[in-house]
This record gives structure tokens, sequence and C-alpha cells, in this order.
């Protein structure tokens, strides 16, 4: 009898181990595939972890900046409110919070990114805040550009109702003048 349950012990601990093992092949596979970068932070920015993405949306090799202050990729002009959204998402266990920030590309450019922070610094499997971005420069440039053309079309509009309002040719040309300025 004691063999038996011995033996049964020991599928049932095999069972669970390859159980185990699936479940983690499993979501290291959705990490390594994702179409966001997933970084686990600590609570002053330095990055402890980031995924194996294929994506690589800042052109580091992997790994590259573990250890280091995930703050030093952020654009100046940003780095002072994201610093003030880490520490409001560091306040409350499972908070998530969603920004958009330039950071450093590879190549020395600048890249939009998009994503959101959740706090899992009370979660024993994590300790960490998490972050997951993408890469939306192309949107951002091109909301730039639409509001670039909005704006000369409005200034366009103005020009044509003013126009149309001048009564003589000296008026049209001050109008043409001052626009074109």
């Amino acid at each position: 009898l004691a063999i038996i349950i011995n033996f049964w012990d020991i599928t049932e601990r095999k069972q669970s181990e390859e159980t185990l093992r699936k479940s983690e092949r499993r979501f290291r596979a959705l990490i390594a595939n994702s179409l966001e970068e997933i970084s686990l932070v600590d609570s002053d920015g330095t990055l402890k972890y980031e995924s194996p993405s294929s994506q690589q949306p800042l052109g580091y090799p992997p790994n590259s900046f573990v250890g280091n202050n995930l703050f030093d990729l952020i654009h100046p002009d940003d780095r002072a409110a994201a610093l003030q959204l880490l520490e409001q998402v560091v306040k409350r266990p499972g908070n998530t919070e969603e920004a958009v920030y330039r950071l450093r590309h590879h190549d020395g450019s600048w890249r939009w990114m998009e994503g959101t922070l959740t706090n899992l610094l009370d979660e024993p499997a994590v300790q960490a805040v998490v972050l997951n971005y993408r890469d939306v420069t192309a949107r951002k440039q091109a909301e730039e550009e639409i509001k670039n053309s909005n704006e000369e079309l409005s200034m366009l509009f103005v020009l044509s109702h003013s126009l149309a309002e001048a009564d003589n040719l000296e008026d049209i040309l001050d109008l043409v003048n001052r626009h074109a300025v």
C-alpha cells in the first residue's frame, strides 16, 4: 500500500510539474510575441525586466537597460511629468494609469510611446510597476500634420471672407500681405 501511495504521489507531482512547465511556456510565448513592450520597474524607475519582444520599439539590444533608470530615456521636456505619474501610480497598489511620452530611440531620434503603468509592487510574484507600451510615433506625426492642415485651412477661410468683403484693390493687397506674413 505504501508503494502505491508513493507511486501516486510521484505521478501526481510529475503531472503538476508538467502542467506548470506548460503554463510557463505559454506565458513566455505570449510575452515574447506581444506587439507591446513589457517592462518591470522599481518604484524609482530602475528597469528590472524587459520582455524579449521581437518588436523592440526603441531599437536597443535586449536587456541593455536592465539595472538602469528608465527616466534616462525620457525626453527632458516630459521627464518631470513622467516622474510625477510614477509617484502617483506607486502610491496605490493595483493602480493603473495611461501615459504618452517621448523616449530616445537607439538611433538618437525621439519616439512617442503610449502605454500603461500598473502598480504590482505588492504582488509577490511581480514586485514591480508593470509598463506596457508601444510606439505611436506615426500616429502622433499624422495628428500633427492634420492639426497644421486645419490651421492653414482656417487661415485661408478667414482670408477668403476678408477678401470677399474688401472694397478695392488696395484693401485686397493689404489683406494678402498681412496674411502672407
